[in-house]
């Protein structure tokens, strides 16, 4: 109970001994007057009161529109959050369909020529390339087309190690991965004609941290961490061919 309260609880008291003790000395006015003061005391008590509860009201849903707000929150990262767990699952059934197509590729077929061109095909439609080739390395260290996709007339079949981006990926062992393919390097045939405006990635097959062979995929579609995670998978798989 706050002071206030306390204060004219005080007052209305005193006026209440007022009245009666006017009433011993049979003063009627005086009586009147005293349980008028007693009577608008109490009215003003009660109006304060009435403004505390309105006030405590107030407070009361103000928290629940914090709590609302808060739950609203809650509920539009939980709805994130199983967008992101979709997608995972998603991504994940993806990548278990693609490498089953890949094991059944690798299987199927009965010389290494087939092999490698079947690979290309398939890596190519998952990736929707546009263009792809697959370079073996030879005795003398050239890596020779083995195999391709859409490949121009103007394509270059052969490379020294370390010659162009393809024998510079035989030479390091590391994939190069490119937004835009370098100006003048190629020429990426398509339904609307003559553009270098693809994406670009050429990844080295290893067999005992030696280089045996080169894959190289030209898209139009962006090459998204999954698809890197598919096309180092096939490069694994195509080394334990050699």
């Amino acid at each position: 109970m706050n002071t206030k309260f306390k204060n004219l609880i005080s007052l209305i008291v005193v006026l209440v001994g007022l009245s009666i003790s006017l009433i011993g000395h049979q003063q009627i006015w005086y009586v009147y007057t005293g349980a008028g003061l007693t009577f608008f005391a109490s009215i003003f008590m009660f109006y304060l009161l009435s403004g505390q509860n309105n006030i405590s009201s107030i407070n009361q849903i103000d928290e629940l529109n914090k709590q609302i707000a808060d739950n609203e929150v809650t509920i539009v990262a939980l709805n994130e959050e199983n967008v992101s767990l979709k997608n995972s699952v998603l991504i994940a059934e993806k990548a278990l369909a693609r490498n089953l197509k890949l094991v059944d590729v690798l299987h199927q077929v009965a010389s290494n020529e087939e092999m490698y061109e079947n690979v290309v095909n398939l890596v190519s439609n998952e990736m929707h390339a546009s263009q792809a080739a697959f370079f073996v390395k030879t005795n003398s260290n050239v890596l020779e087309l083995a195999a391709a996709f859409a490949l121009t007339g103007g394509h270059q079949t052969k490379f020294e190690i370390g010659e162009g981006l393809v024998g510079e990926v035989a030479q390091q062992g590391t994939r190069m991965l490119f937004n835009e393919i370098p100006v003048g390097y190629t020429s990426v045939a398509s339904g609307l004609g003559q553009s270098s405006k693809a994406n670009l990635v050429i990844l080295p097959v290893t067999v005992n941290q030696q280089v045996v062979a080169v894959l190289e995929i030209a898209t139009f579609m962006k090459i998204e961490d999954a698809d890197l995670s598919y096309l180092d998978a096939v490069c694994l798989n195509l080394a334990s061919k050699f």
